[in-house]
């Protein structure tokens, strides 16, 4: 008997209910071995390892091996690999590059909010907004988050309050 396993990204905590759990030695994710706490003969909690991937969660004891009916989702945030213009001002389009983008729910520019446009799932393209600050570009899926690794720097058109004298030969 298996808890209702759904999914969730690498590094969360998963409790996984059943029986027979005593004496467990070993954890997997789709066969990738994870850390993990017998908490009693019916629950164990283990953490989804780096390079799972969904798949089935078997627990192995003395007595033999369980493997969960229902697989469990290893879900991937989106992942930034780049930008291009690297700079520019309020207004300007931005081809972000990268992975996960699918279903994206926010693009920020340090924070502040953007219009956007999910070109596919490697690209989105997005409109640097009003009020933005120059750091680092984020996108949000349900999968999670993700963050450049370089700043998009806003930069500020010159503006003139006025001149002095207002005519002249």
């Amino acid at each position: 008997r298996w808890q209702r396993l759904r999914g969730g990204p690498v590094g969360t905590s998963v409790t996984i209910a059943g029986s027979g759990f005593a004496g467990a030695t070993a954890v997997d994710f789709n066969s990738t071995a994870a850390t993990f706490t017998v908490d009693s003969d019916v629950q164990i909690t283990a953490t989804v390892p780096a390079g799972a991937t969904t798949g089935p969660i078997t627990v192995t004891t003395p007595n033999g091996t369980g493997t969960s009916g229902t697989s469990f989702t290893v879900t991937v945030p989106p992942s930034i690999s780049g930008f291009n213009p690297s700079s520019g001002p309020v207004g300007t389009s931005v081809t972000i590059a990268g992975s996960g983008f699918a279903g994206a729910t926010a693009v920020d520019f340090n924070g502040t909010g953007a219009s956007f446009v999910v070109d596919s799932d490697v690209q989105i393209t997005a409109t640097v907004p009003a009020g933005a600050t120059s750091g680092p570009i984020d996108v949000t899926t349900p999968n999670g988050s993700g963050t450049s690794s370089s700043n998009f720097t806003v930069t500020v058109p010159p503006s003139i309050s006025g001149f002095n004298p207002s005519s002249g030969p």
